[in-house]
């Protein structure tokens, strides 16, 4: 067997351990963002129920709460894409906040 022969077999087994370390961390980081995922529907739930608190005794809803709902909406779609291995873009926090892109026409 040749050095060049001996060398592309050690890159070979390194590239394993690396694709072996890559998708370790994936399956957890995938645990993590899915427990993340769950607190934020409770997150959304008490959000609608204040919003329709709003909406029941000022007749309106409230705009900060509405531009919060619209980004903790863009985080779960970040975390759903990220759980379900339809990027490899991590959500929040190591990317940032989602902003609340959809202006209401008024």
């Amino acid at each position: 067997m040749t050095t060049q022969e001996l060398n592309h077999d050690t890159d070979a087994s390194d590239n394993q351990k690396n694709d072996g370390n890559s998708v370790f961390s994936r399956i957890l980081l995938t645990v993590l963002f899915v427990f993340v995922g769950w607190l934020s529907l409770w997150v959304l739930a008490a959000y609608v129920v204040v919003q329709f608190g709003f909406l029941i005794f000022d007749g309106d809803k409230n705009q900060r709460l509405d531009q919060f709902g619209g980004q903790l909406v863009g985080f779960q779609k970040q975390l759903l894409q990220y759980i379900a291995m339809q990027t490899d873009n991590k959500p929040f926090p190591f990317n940032e906040w989602p902003q609340n892109n959809t202006e209401e026409a008024q």
